[in-house]
């Protein structure tokens, strides 16, 4: 997979993330403290701009109902929705 892909998987994945945390009337900050985590890493999840480690990206989909489900080797994972967003 080219940088190129990857970019735009992580846009999608990052607009994803934040259509559902809008969905749930949730604030960056609030998500991040959900997530165990900042509101910066939020923010550069949310534009694509950073993928973050698996362990963070399990808890903040978690923290909004979503699993993360790997699809192939060297893509990033997809989000499904659990109907379970943490409180």
């Amino acid at each position: 997979m080219n940088e190129r892909t990857y970019s735009v998987q992580a846009v999608r994945l990052g607009e994803q993330l934040r259509s559902r945390r809008r969905a749930l009337g949730l604030t960056q900050e609030e998500l991040a403290v959900l997530a165990d985590t900042t509101q910066h890493t939020v923010s550069m999840l949310e534009t694509g701009k950073r993928t973050s480690r698996l362990d963070i990206l399990v808890a903040v989909a978690e923290a909004l109902g979503l699993e993360l489900v790997a699809v192939n080797h060297g893509t990033l994972p997809t989000l499904c929705d659990t109907d379970e967003p943490a409180t």
